[in-house]
């Protein structure tokens, strides 16, 4: 069994990357759930079984919100990231959608941040506050947070198709019943962790900015524009794009 990450996972199927499309930018986790806890979580699952060979187990578990972390250079406003370099965490997608937004989008293994915080090889990273928590990151410079979620990580349930192939229909049952009802608890304990992070990062002096809520319409809907186009270079179902974002409804 993997619990890997949806920016992890476009890159083997690259339907997953249209969950962190632009028009997914700015939105709350209750949009997102409303979608992949139903048809649309089904059919995105079906898609990844076929594409890799796995069995989805059931709802994706959260990770929560990842925002902009900057060091020297606070962003009061989206117009105000152009020309940082900033760490991501991987994904397509993220750099595509930093990059249309003025980025400069650098790759640093998650080990080398600390130093390349240090030395100001990065002016930021896309991150969560548990994770930038975590590592304690203001001790490395870190001194604001953009909190413009600029998507939303879930952990995707695995399992190797061959194995589940191998259970008996009583054991597939009780791990698909005992995940069902634990998901939701992982997921209320994820979002205090995330609060509780949140909390620990402005104890320590990061000061949390976050944006109007006009203006992350407003970049939303100048991101989407680029969006299909994004989708056909990278191989992403377009029907799907589109269905998604009818459901979005906007």
């Amino acid at each position: 069994m993997a619990l890997p990450g949806t920016w992890q996972l476009d890159r083997f199927d690259p339907n997953i990357g249209a969950l962190l499309l632009p028009m997914f930018y700015g939105r709350d986790a209750t949009t997102t759930d409303r979608l992949l806890d139903g048809d649309m979580g089904r059919e995105v699952n079906r898609r990844l079984e076929e594409v890799l060979g796995l069995h989805v187990l059931g709802r994706w578990m959260h990770l929560g919100f990842a925002h902009l972390y900057t060091l020297d250079r606070p962003v009061r406003r989206q117009d105000e990231i152009a020309g940082l370099r900033i760490r991501t965490p991987g994904g397509e997608v993220n750099n595509r959608r930093l990059a249309a937004m003025g980025a400069e989008v650098i790759t640093v293994p998650w080990p080398d941040l600390p130093q390349a915080l240090r030395i100001r090889r990065v002016d930021g990273l896309l991150s969560t506050h548990a994770t930038v928590a975590s590592e304690r990151l203001w001790a490395h410079g870190v001194r604001y947070c953009f909190e413009d979620r600029q998507y939303f990580p879930q952990y995707v349930p695995l399992f190797s198709d061959l194995f589940w192939s191998r259970l008996s229909p009583d054991l597939r049952d009780i791990l698909t019943s005992t995940w069902e009802e634990l998901v939701d608890e992982g997921r209320r304990e994820a979002a205090v962790a995330q609060e509780a992070a949140r909390r620990e990062l402005l104890e320590h002096g990061v000061k949390i900015i976050q944006p109007d809520a006009k203006d992350l319409r407003v970049w939303r809907n100048r991101l989407v524009e680029s969006q299909m186009q994004w989708a056909v270079d990278m191989g992403i179902d377009i029907e799907l794009v589109s269905i998604l974002r009818r459901n979005l409804g906007d």
